[in-house]
């Protein structure tokens, strides 16, 4: 069974993050979050993620993740607690 991957941040760096994910075998990109709906469609569209989310508490709610890449710059890095809390593994 693939591992669920989730990336909450769709700006510059999370193209190597989604690409990443997209080559690692066992891994599914399923859900993106980013409060720019903007940026959230474009880098979701490249990659054929349909799970969007301008909320990454609903993300980790819904999505059922294994693996979280937080792709956000350091001072809105709010979202490790979370994954912390959850004790996702996360790639910053």
């Amino acid at each position: 069974m693939a591992l669920r991957a989730g990336i909450v941040g769709c700006g510059g760096i999370s193209r190597s993050h989604a690409g990443a994910h997209a080559n690692l075998e066992g891994v599914d990109l399923v859900a993106m979050c980013d409060i720019n709906q903007d940026a959230l469609n474009s880098r979701a569209d490249e990659y054929g993620v349909s799970n969007r989310y301008t909320d990454y508490e609903e993300m980790f709610a819904r999505e059922g993740l294994d693996i979280v890449s937080v792709c956000t710059r350091t001072v809105t890095r709010t979202g490790c607690d979370c994954c912390r809390e959850r004790r996702y593994p996360r790639f910053m």
